[in-house]
Protein backbone atom coordinates (compact mmCIF):
# COMPACT_ATOMS: atom_id res chain seq x y z
CA UNK A 1 0.00 0.00 0.00
CA UNK A 2 3.04 2.08 1.23
CA UNK A 3 4.69 1.51 -2.48
CA UNK A 4 1.50 2.58 -4.48
CA UNK A 5 0.41 5.61 -2.67
CA UNK A 6 4.02 6.85 -3.12
CA UNK A 7 4.05 5.90 -6.90
CA UNK A 8 5.26 9.64 -7.88
CA UNK A 9 8.00 9.56 -5.71
CA UNK A 10 9.55 6.50 -7.38
CA UNK A 11 8.49 8.51 -11.10
CA UNK A 12 10.21 11.55 -9.94
CA UNK A 13 13.04 9.83 -7.90
CA UNK A 14 14.24 6.88 -10.06
CA UNK A 15 16.92 5.49 -8.03
CA UNK A 16 14.51 4.88 -5.50
CA UNK A 17 12.84 2.54 -7.38
CA UNK A 18 14.85 -0.29 -6.08
CA UNK A 19 13.16 0.10 -2.62
CA UNK A 20 10.83 -1.98 -4.45
CA UNK A 21 12.95 -5.24 -3.88
CA UNK A 22 12.73 -4.69 -0.39
CA UNK A 23 9.24 -5.79 -0.53
CA UNK A 24 9.86 -10.00 -0.86
CA UNK A 25 12.22 -9.88 2.01
CA UNK A 26 9.91 -8.08 4.12
CA UNK A 27 7.13 -10.65 3.01
CA UNK A 28 10.03 -13.81 3.57
CA UNK A 29 10.68 -12.11 7.33
CA UNK A 30 7.12 -11.89 7.92
CA UNK A 31 6.08 -15.53 7.16
CA UNK A 32 9.36 -16.61 8.79
CA UNK A 33 8.08 -14.40 12.30
CA UNK A 34 4.60 -16.18 11.27
CA UNK A 35 5.50 -19.56 11.12
CA UNK A 36 8.95 -20.81 11.24
CA UNK A 37 8.54 -24.38 10.21
CA UNK A 38 6.43 -24.01 6.72
CA UNK A 39 8.83 -21.74 6.07
CA UNK A 40 11.74 -24.34 6.83
CA UNK A 41 9.83 -26.85 5.12
CA UNK A 42 9.69 -24.35 2.15
CA UNK A 43 12.90 -24.04 1.69
CA UNK A 44 14.37 -27.66 2.07
CA UNK A 45 11.63 -28.19 -0.76
CA UNK A 46 13.27 -25.68 -3.24
CA UNK A 47 16.78 -27.50 -2.31
CA UNK A 48 15.21 -30.64 -4.07
CA UNK A 49 15.60 -30.10 -7.08
CA UNK A 50 13.79 -28.07 -10.23
CA UNK A 51 9.80 -29.04 -9.03
CA UNK A 52 7.25 -26.88 -9.33
CA UNK A 53 7.64 -25.23 -5.68
CA UNK A 54 10.88 -23.18 -7.63
CA UNK A 55 8.27 -22.47 -10.93
CA UNK A 56 5.74 -21.28 -8.70
CA UNK A 57 7.97 -19.07 -7.03
CA UNK A 58 9.39 -18.03 -10.07
CA UNK A 59 5.71 -16.94 -11.53
CA UNK A 60 5.52 -15.09 -8.53
CA UNK A 61 8.66 -13.38 -8.58
CA UNK A 62 7.95 -12.35 -12.22
CA UNK A 63 4.52 -11.21 -12.43
CA UNK A 64 5.61 -9.19 -9.37
CA UNK A 65 8.61 -7.20 -11.11
CA UNK A 66 6.09 -6.98 -14.27
CA UNK A 67 3.65 -5.36 -12.07
CA UNK A 68 6.05 -3.30 -10.84
CA UNK A 69 7.37 -2.45 -14.28
CA UNK A 70 4.05 -1.67 -15.62
CA UNK A 71 2.49 0.65 -12.55
CA UNK A 72 6.20 2.73 -12.98
CA UNK A 73 5.98 3.40 -16.88
CA UNK A 74 8.08 5.92 -18.37
CA UNK A 75 7.05 8.21 -20.56
CA UNK A 76 8.50 9.39 -24.06
CA UNK A 77 6.95 11.25 -26.94
CA UNK A 78 7.34 10.09 -30.51
CA UNK A 79 6.16 12.55 -33.21
CA UNK A 80 4.31 14.30 -30.73
CA UNK A 81 2.48 11.17 -29.55
CA UNK A 82 3.17 10.52 -25.77
CA UNK A 83 3.96 7.01 -25.24
CA UNK A 84 3.96 5.03 -22.11
CA UNK A 85 6.55 2.32 -21.46
CA UNK A 86 7.58 -0.19 -18.85
CA UNK A 87 9.86 0.67 -16.42
CA UNK A 88 13.37 -0.63 -17.93
CA UNK A 89 15.66 -1.78 -14.58
CA UNK A 90 12.42 -4.03 -13.19
CA UNK A 91 11.13 -5.34 -16.78
CA UNK A 92 15.17 -6.47 -16.53
CA UNK A 93 14.66 -7.84 -13.35
CA UNK A 94 11.67 -9.70 -14.61
CA UNK A 95 13.40 -11.20 -17.81
CA UNK A 96 16.70 -11.98 -15.56
CA UNK A 97 14.34 -14.29 -13.16
CA UNK A 98 13.02 -16.22 -16.45
CA UNK A 99 16.26 -16.92 -17.81
CA UNK A 100 18.03 -17.98 -14.56
CA UNK A 101 15.66 -20.34 -13.42
CA UNK A 102 15.46 -21.44 -17.12
CA UNK A 103 19.35 -21.52 -17.89
CA UNK A 104 20.66 -23.66 -13.98
CA UNK A 105 18.00 -26.48 -15.35
CA UNK A 106 19.57 -29.84 -16.02
CA UNK A 107 17.15 -32.35 -15.82
CA UNK A 108 13.80 -31.15 -17.78
CA UNK A 109 12.43 -32.57 -20.85
CA UNK A 110 15.36 -32.93 -23.72
CA UNK A 111 17.93 -30.67 -21.54
CA UNK A 112 19.69 -34.43 -20.36
CA UNK A 113 20.14 -35.06 -24.59
CA UNK A 114 21.31 -31.79 -25.69
CA UNK A 115 23.54 -31.69 -22.81
CA UNK A 116 24.98 -35.33 -24.02
CA UNK A 117 25.45 -34.19 -27.36
CA UNK A 118 27.53 -31.12 -26.68
CA UNK A 119 29.72 -33.23 -24.63
CA UNK A 120 30.36 -36.27 -26.85
CA UNK A 121 30.30 -34.57 -30.47
CA UNK A 122 33.21 -32.40 -31.45
CA UNK A 123 31.09 -29.45 -33.79
CA UNK A 124 33.50 -28.78 -36.14
CA UNK A 125 32.70 -27.29 -39.52
CA UNK A 126 32.78 -30.44 -41.21
CA UNK A 127 30.27 -32.13 -39.03
CA UNK A 128 27.96 -29.46 -38.73
CA UNK A 129 27.24 -29.12 -42.37
CA UNK A 130 25.92 -32.55 -42.12
CA UNK A 131 23.70 -31.55 -39.42
CA UNK A 132 19.60 -30.61 -40.38
CA UNK A 133 19.98 -27.03 -37.80
CA UNK A 134 23.22 -25.57 -39.18
CA UNK A 135 22.68 -22.63 -37.50
CA UNK A 136 22.34 -24.21 -33.86
CA UNK A 137 25.19 -26.36 -34.68
CA UNK A 138 27.14 -23.31 -35.65
CA UNK A 139 26.33 -22.20 -31.91
CA UNK A 140 27.62 -25.05 -30.63
CA UNK A 141 30.83 -24.81 -32.47
CA UNK A 142 31.28 -21.72 -30.89
CA UNK A 143 30.40 -22.02 -27.56
CA UNK A 144 33.19 -25.09 -27.83
CA UNK A 145 36.01 -22.97 -28.70
CA UNK A 146 35.53 -20.89 -25.25
CA UNK A 147 34.04 -23.90 -22.80
CA UNK A 148 33.50 -27.76 -22.95
CA UNK A 149 31.05 -27.22 -19.91
CA UNK A 150 27.13 -28.26 -21.25
CA UNK A 151 25.43 -26.05 -18.58
CA UNK A 152 26.54 -23.29 -20.74
CA UNK A 153 24.76 -24.18 -24.16
CA UNK A 154 21.55 -24.16 -22.00
CA UNK A 155 22.13 -21.18 -20.39
CA UNK A 156 23.17 -19.10 -23.21
CA UNK A 157 20.39 -20.50 -25.25
CA UNK A 158 18.03 -19.81 -22.61
CA UNK A 159 19.27 -16.45 -22.27
CA UNK A 160 18.94 -15.51 -25.80
CA UNK A 161 15.50 -17.00 -25.67
CA UNK A 162 14.23 -15.02 -23.38
CA UNK A 163 16.10 -11.66 -24.26
CA UNK A 164 14.03 -11.72 -27.80
CA UNK A 165 10.53 -12.92 -25.90
CA UNK A 166 10.65 -10.51 -23.54
CA UNK A 167 12.03 -7.59 -25.48
CA UNK A 168 8.91 -7.61 -27.94
CA UNK A 169 6.59 -7.88 -25.05
CA UNK A 170 8.81 -4.82 -23.37
CA UNK A 171 7.86 -2.92 -26.69
CA UNK A 172 4.70 -3.78 -27.98
CA UNK A 173 2.51 -4.99 -25.17
CA UNK A 174 0.06 -3.02 -23.46
CA UNK A 175 -0.30 -5.33 -19.80
CA UNK A 176 3.55 -5.96 -19.72
CA UNK A 177 3.04 -8.60 -16.49
CA UNK A 178 -0.27 -10.25 -18.20
CA UNK A 179 1.92 -11.28 -21.26
CA UNK A 180 4.94 -12.57 -18.97
CA UNK A 181 1.98 -14.05 -17.04
CA UNK A 182 0.88 -15.58 -19.55
CA UNK A 183 4.33 -16.83 -21.60
CA UNK A 184 4.84 -18.73 -18.38
CA UNK A 185 0.97 -20.04 -17.62
CA UNK A 186 0.31 -20.98 -21.10
CA UNK A 187 3.16 -23.54 -21.20
CA UNK A 188 5.72 -21.38 -23.33
CA UNK A 189 8.09 -21.44 -20.59
CA UNK A 190 8.29 -24.97 -20.12
CA UNK A 191 8.23 -25.58 -23.99
CA UNK A 192 11.56 -23.32 -23.92
CA UNK A 193 12.83 -25.59 -21.51
CA UNK A 194 12.23 -28.65 -23.45
CA UNK A 195 12.97 -27.76 -27.00
CA UNK A 196 15.90 -25.78 -27.22
CA UNK A 197 16.68 -25.33 -31.28
CA UNK A 198 12.77 -24.64 -31.57
CA UNK A 199 12.12 -22.25 -29.01
CA UNK A 200 15.19 -20.09 -30.17
CA UNK A 201 13.90 -20.41 -33.91
CA UNK A 202 10.38 -19.56 -32.31
CA UNK A 203 12.03 -16.49 -30.34
CA UNK A 204 13.76 -15.00 -33.82
CA UNK A 205 11.01 -14.97 -35.74
CA UNK A 206 9.00 -13.66 -32.73
CA UNK A 207 11.19 -10.83 -33.29
CA UNK A 208 10.44 -10.71 -36.78
CA UNK A 209 7.06 -8.95 -36.13
CA UNK A 210 8.44 -5.53 -35.67
CA UNK A 211 8.64 -5.49 -39.85
CA UNK A 212 5.34 -7.44 -40.12
CA UNK A 213 3.89 -4.45 -38.36
CA UNK A 214 5.88 -1.88 -40.35
CA UNK A 215 3.85 -3.24 -43.62
CA UNK A 216 7.86 -4.88 -44.56
CA UNK A 217 6.85 -8.66 -45.65
CA UNK A 218 10.29 -8.93 -47.49
CA UNK A 219 12.28 -8.85 -43.98
CA UNK A 220 9.91 -10.61 -42.42
CA UNK A 221 10.06 -13.74 -44.42
CA UNK A 222 13.74 -13.58 -44.92
CA UNK A 223 14.05 -13.88 -40.87
CA UNK A 224 11.24 -16.60 -41.06
CA UNK A 225 13.86 -18.56 -43.74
Amino acid sequence: NLLMKNRRLFIETPKKIHTILAFPFGLFLYLLILNKTKVTWFLESMWKGFDMTILWINLAIVFMFSFASRYFSQLYVSDSIVYSRPNKFLAICAMACLFIISGLRNDIGDTYFYKHSYVINDFTWEFVKTQKDIGFGLLQMLLQKFTDDPQALVFIVAFLTTVLIVTVFYHYSKLFELSTYVYITGGAFLVAMNGLRQMLAAAICFVAIKYLLNGNFIKYSLIWI
